[in-house]
């Protein structure tokens, strides 16, 4: 499938809400990193976060709680959020070394 979006610099992964049918991506290009989403027929492109993001890599959706996980391998963290931005808060920053890849098991806790 393909998605009628533009301005994607370097999309490194992606998850998809099931519920609400939002695609969750992590951007990067030499001028921006990003977290953004857009529904499967490509509207409602809009970034989620943007701020105190360097390098983002992971993204899992957890579709029951609603809430954004990502990781950021340049500044060594992994944050949480809920879908839309709202709530941010980092989860872990000490002991990491470049974060690459997260998955949550809602259905386990």
């Amino acid at each position: 499938m393909v998605l009628p979006l533009t301005g994607i610099g370097h999309a490194i992964f992606i998850d998809f809400d099931p519920v609400d049918q939002f695609i969750y991506w992590t951007d990067t290009d030499d001028e921006r990193s990003e977290i953004k989403r857009a529904r499967m027929d490509g509207t409602g492109a809009e970034v989620v976060a943007s701020v105190e993001v360097q390098l983002p890599e992971g993204v899992a959706v957890d579709w029951i709680s609603r809430n954004l996980y990502w990781t950021d391998a340049g500044m060594d963290k992994i944050e949480v959020s809920r879908l839309n931005g709202s709530s941010r808060r980092v989860l872990i920053s000490a002991g990491l070394d470049e974060p690459r890849a997260i998955a949550v098991d809602p259905n386990n806790g």
